[in-house]
């Protein structure tokens, strides 16, 4: 864990200089107020926006280990392992050329939630954005791994699975609070107990998940001195953890 300030630092840095190629957004009127919007809605701004919500979810999920709460930290592990796929799925399309599968994946990401009808807000029915299954066999078709046809997206598939549980309260995740002698939910968090070595070695996946998304967006966007530097901090927060990737 004492690893994980100089990851997010790392990925703050290269955020700068990636967000630096990209219009910010401007101040709007939506719904007769003010608010910041992107006007040019691109991959490249998706991109961003993607990768504001990795650096975030993985400080709170930080935050809450360090509290014990380790089914909250498996929550947000689910929102990391969406948006590295997302940011994966737009770097290839920016880099192979973006399909009809791309523009519905902006049109819903830039889509407002809320609209005013006679002073009253509803809800905006949502564009068809493609399936976590759609984009999942996107990559596995547009990126260079070496498994054989439909693995990655299966194996990503799997991954997400895991977390589902605990996104959507099944009993077997509420579980993983019970606990002791005698048996009670540990309702205040799970310091303490072994628990937090499990969460902890998760977390660092996801930690490695995010080095690897803001990697390979610095990687499209042609920043080479940017993905040097993020290059040669993985291997050292990967020989840290014992741990060693080809």
């Amino acid at each position: 864990m004492e690893t994980f300030p100089e990851a997010i630092s790392q990925m703050e840095r290269a955020f700068a200089e990636i967000a630096a190629l990209v219009p910010m957004p401007q101040m709007v009127e939506v719904g007769g107020r003010q608010a910041y919007r992107f006007q040019e809605k691109t991959a490249q701004q998706g991109v961003i926006v993607k990768l504001v919500s990795i650096v975030s979810a993985l400080r709170s999920a930080q935050a809450l280990l360090r509290l014990g709460m380790v089914n909250e930290v498996s929550i947000l592990e689910r929102v990391v392992n969406d948006h590295t796929e997302d940011v994966s799925f737009l770097c290839l399309g920016i880099a192979g050329g973006q399909g009809e599968l791309h523009e519905k994946f902006l049109a819903a990401l830039f889509q407002e939630e809320f609209e005013l009808r006679n002073g009253i807000p509803h809800v905006i029915k949502r564009q068809g954005s493609p399936t976590r299954k759609d984009i999942r066999s996107y990559i596995d078709r547009a990126g260079s791994v070496d498994l054989s046809p439909g693995k990655h997206a299966e194996l990503m598939r799997d991954a997400a699975q895991v977390y589902s549980g605990f996104v959507h309260g099944s009993a077997v995740a509420a579980l993983n609070l019970y606990g002791g002698a005698p048996g009670r939910f540990h309702l205040a968090g799970m310091m303490g107990t072994p628990r937090i070595e499990v969460h902890m070695k998760s977390l660092w996946n996801h930690y490695h998940r995010g080095i690897n998304a803001f990697l390979f967006a610095a990687t499209v966007l042609n920043l080479p001195t940017t993905a040097s530097r993020l290059r040669i901090f993985r291997v050292g927060f990967e020989r840290l953890a014992g741990k060693h990737y080809e």
